[in-house]
């Protein structure tokens, strides 16, 4: 058995051009030799805060992806495997309001601080002071925490990696994440940990799996809270932004699939068979969103898929809001006969060239 290799992984935004990555063109130099001054400024940071961690290896897809051809084999390949590249990695670091590869994050300029006056009375504990005393302190507001965690209530920040489709997995994928968002830096783990520089009092957040919400409520014969959690899961994902409209699908594929071992039920691009299959056909397009966009020129998905629209959409989830299970209020008059999808590659969960439904009303 191979030993376990320790390494991070960078979750990050490219911004308009990376021209750091590797091609076919220079993957020969490249493994001989590949100077750290050559890297963009969140490159150089994330391998800073590696190495500082004694971190042996990073893993950063521009790198470790050879990208540029639009058949990339070792592109089609490395995709597929996100559930186990950022899942397995002992830790993510997320440049989460870097812009760009060239903007790098660990020189963010900090909050701005006050300098505010005190007197000693106000002060409990006080030392190398009496009574009356005026001390000067320097402040700093409260940073913005409602980027922690996630919701379909809220829209995504309009930067940084917590407006793009792709980091969006690779945060719900991490066992460990290290943020760096805002001024300040935060660390969340599974062990239900939360903590950050500003000492944000807040109960421990800590990050749940996915893997974690699914697989308890499926052994309790929970079938409806699991439907209503893939949805939201869907609401919150179609709301962040891609660069590349065809790969809708492929960045969730890592989510997907392990929602797919705990399910235990067939995917069809975007979708899970036998699980409410109608029910989650009954989406719509968001209107009312600067975000709003419309279907791709590109083929993405079949029609009845979420994943065909290129913007955020909502879901009519026919349960209750809480995590308890509702009885539907609603029983369905129409049948699906059969369900097929051509996926593009080996991996069922991402990308598809082909799919059809047929559906017949009782």
């Amino acid at each position: 058995m191979a030993d376990y290799v320790v390494y991070a992984c960078l979750s990050y935004t490219w911004g308009r051009q990376n021209t750091a990555v590797t091609t076919t063109q220079n993957l020969h130099h490249r493994l001989d030799d590949l100077p750290f001054d050559s890297l963009p400024q969140t490159y150089k940071d994330a391998v800073t805060v590696a190495a500082l961690l004694d971190i042996p290896f990073l893993w950063i897809d521009g790198l470790c992806i050879i990208q540029g051809d639009a058949d990339s084999k070792d592109w089609a390949e490395q995709s597929s495997q996100m559930a186990e590249i950022y899942g397995n990695a002992i830790l993510v670091i997320a440049a989460a309001d870097s812009n760009s590869v060239e903007e790098g994050f660990l020189s963010t300029p900090q909050l701005p601080r006050e300098l505010v006056t005190l007197q000693s009375s106000q002060l409990e504990n006080l030392e190398n002071g009496s009574e009356g005393t005026a001390l000067s302190v320097f402040a700093r507001a409260m940073p913005d925490h409602s980027w922690l965690g996630w919701s379909t209530l809220a829209e995504p920040k309009s930067h940084g990696t917590l407006s793009r489709s792709w980091c969006f997995q690779e945060e719900v994928l991490a066992s460990r994440l290290l943020t760096f968002f805002g001024g300040e830096m935060n660390f969340q783990c599974l062990e239900d940990e939360y903590r950050c520089e500003c000492a944000f009092p807040a109960a421990p957040l800590g990050l749940v799996t996915i893997k974690e919400l699914y697989e308890p409520r499926l052994e309790l014969g929970d079938m409806e809270t699991p439907n209503w959690m893939w949805q939201s899961t869907v609401e919150h994902y179609t709301r962040r932004k891609l660069t590349v409209a065809t790969d809708r699908l492929t960045a969730l594929s890592g989510v997907a699939r392990i929602v797919q071992s705990s399910l235990r039920t067939k995917y069809a691009a975007g979708h899970w068979l036998d699980r409410d299959f109608l029910c989650s056909l009954c989406w719509a397009p968001v209107r009312n969103s600067e975000t709003e966009r419309t279907y791709s020129q590109e083929y993405v998905a079949p029609s009845w898929s979420w994943a065909a629209h290129n913007g955020p959409i909502t879901m009519w989830i026919p349960y209750g809001g809480s995590e308890e299970p509702v009885t539907p209020r609603f029983l369905s008059k129409t049948v699906v006969r059969n369900v097929d999808i051509f996926p593009a590659t080996e991996d069922g969960t991402g990308a598809v060239i082909g799919g059809k439904s047929n559906p017949q009303a009782s």
